[in-house]
């Protein structure tokens, strides 16, 4: 087993001062001007990974799109939120979760909500229900990761997240403890003791370096040049960057506020002058199922 002090480019067999990178396209299936965009950016080569919001109307097209594609890295996007003002949806499970439903009968709009009215135990019942409707369509999960990061924010959900990964073997997106991960589970008020995550690291259970969340700019270039930087200040290891690509659309428009970041998102990360950065920077992007023999290897729970 390799020492904690080992970063994850590492392990995966690359000196350790190389710099990886997992871009990871979320919403899949949020809408079809998502569903667009995610799959524009797989195409394109420079994102590797992408992850379907099974509660959501467009899960459908994605989970086609998963069958027809079948070396197309997609997971699931575990959801227990419905953020936007007009564009709502409910849990997949059909009873048992009553705390995850508004007053309106939608799934909350905050994660907040959700830790306040929903138990652990609905909270697992309305993951394996998500998980077992997209089995069912046959999907193959690549990954678990968290919509919203609901499943980062109690000890109790975190411990949900993982006990339903280990039991349908679906890898889920980790980030391996530093000060930086401690400081942002401060400022989110969560208490996850580091040896949780010390815990982890000693089975083997594959786990990134960093995670940024994503880049400032609201038209093209300040956006790109925003990725551009954050490439450059990469430590060694794998870093996550998350982005929510999508096509502009009057769908698009009338669905979510940060419309224009999205479709921007789209565009600069379909650009084959992006990927030819990547490779000036010295950086190679990988995705999730790089990260597969790892997690089959690991020492079980």
């Amino acid at each position: 087993m390799r020492a904690i002090g080992d970063n994850l480019a590492q392990r995966l067999g690359y000196p350790r001062e190389s710099r990886l990178v997992l871009f990871h396209a979320d919403d899949m299936g949020m809408c079809h001007s998502a569903n667009i965009g995610c799959a524009g950016v797989l195409e394109a080569g420079i994102v590797k990974a992408a992850s379907v919001m099974v509660p959501c109307p467009w899960f459908p097209e994605a989970a086609e799109y998963h069958r027809q594609h079948r070396d197309a890295d997609v997971g699931l996007h575990l959801t227990l939120t419905s953020e936007w003002k007009h564009y709502r949806w409910g849990p997949v499970a059909r009873e048992g979760v009553g705390g995850l439903v508004d007053p309106e009968g939608f799934m909350w709009s905050s994660v907040a909500s959700v830790l306040q009215s929903a138990s652990p135990e609905e909270v697992e019942r309305e993951l394996r229900a998500q998980i077992e409707r997209a089995l069912g369509v046959g999907m193959k999960p690549t990954h678990l990761d968290s919509h919203m990061g609901t499943l980062f924010a109690s000890a109790e959900l975190f411990g949900v997240y993982l006990r339903v990964a280990e039991e349908y073997d679906i890898p889920p997106m980790l980030i391996r403890y530093s000060p930086a991960v401690q400081a942002t589970l401060d400022r989110m008020g969560v208490s996850l003791p580091g040896s949780l995550f010390t815990s982890l690291n000693d089975r083997g259970i594959p786990m990134l370096d960093a995670l940024l969340t994503g880049v400032e700019g609201d038209n093209y270039e300040s956006r790109r040049q925003s990725y551009v930087d954050a490439l450059k200040s990469l430590e060694p290891g794998v870093t996550e960057i998350i982005l929510h690509p999508a096509v502009m659309s009057d769908e698009l428009s009338h669905t979510t506020n940060s419309a224009v970041v999205r479709d921007l998102d789209h565009r600069i990360l379909s650009d084959p002058q992006f990927a030819q950065t990547l490779d000036e920077l010295q950086i190679k992007p990988i995705g999730f199922r790089d990260l597969m023999p790892l997690w089959k290897s690991r020492k079980k729970g």
